[in-house]
């Protein structure tokens, strides 16, 4: 059972070495940890079903090792910055000012192909549009564009909007949603007062949603 122990331990920090050597692009949207998680419990779980003469704590340790490793993980990335950075990548600046970094470009392992792509899908058909373009540590790409390639916004109008807040469902199918219902200051018989002013009676109601500002949306069944 020790030599399992620490042979789960020593797989768990190769398969982050690798992952960490592969770069960005493979990651996806998990943390490099999760990944290693998720390969390795996908493995281990199937263990005692495929072999019946495998005892369960060949599964149940490696399993909870490796779990405590990834709470243990997470806790010493919060509290050591330099360990955060070894288990997930920094960002990369791929594109400053409309100029590509082209040594950052291969590091991140993206071909020009790839890059012109992804800006294609955030609405940019011209690099001088572009005032960052970001590699995340998920393997995405963010992209800032320039002031004046950017939207106008009521600010930059002068215009002062209301902040109508989130909107959120506080009935649904005859079901009142009592701590959303709290949450904004309300109640029953002010949802029902709405249903009221809208003509209609709760069993006709599919849902109502509110937001803070106190904006209200009714749909019928």
């Amino acid at each position: 059972m020790l030599t399992l122990l620490f042979r789960t331990i020593f797989i768990y920090v190769f398969l982050i070495l690798i992952m960490r050597l592969m770069g960005k692009r493979q990651l996806g949207e998990l943390e490099m940890t999760d990944l290693v998680i998720t390969l390795l419990l996908s493995e281990i779980a199937t263990v005692p079903l495929t072999d019946p003469t495998k005892p369960l704590l060949h599964a149940v340790i490696p399993v909870t090792t490796l779990a405590l490793l990834e709470v243990l993980a997470s806790f010493l990335s919060l509290k050591l910055p330099f360990l955060r950075s070894l288990l997930s990548p920094k960002p990369a600046i791929i594109v400053h000012n409309g100029r590509i970094d082209r040594q950052q470009m291969q590091k991140a392992r993206i071909s020009l192909d790839e890059l012109m792509c992804e800006l294609r899908q955030k609405d940019v058909c011209d690099l001088n549009q572009v005032l960052y373009a970001i590699m995340e540590s998920s393997g995405k790409i963010s992209v800032i564009k320039k002031s004046a390639e950017s939207p106008l916004c009521a600010s930059q109008l002068g215009l002062q909007v209301s902040e109508p807040g989130m909107m959120r469902i506080v009935f649904c199918d005859g079901v009142y949603a009592a701590k959303t219902l709290r949450a904004i200051g309300r109640d029953k018989n002010w949802v029902n007062k709405q249903i009221k002013k809208a003509g209609l009676c709760p069993d006709s109601v599919f849902y109502v949603t509110a937001d803070d500002a106190g904006n209200v949306r009714i749909q019928k069944k």
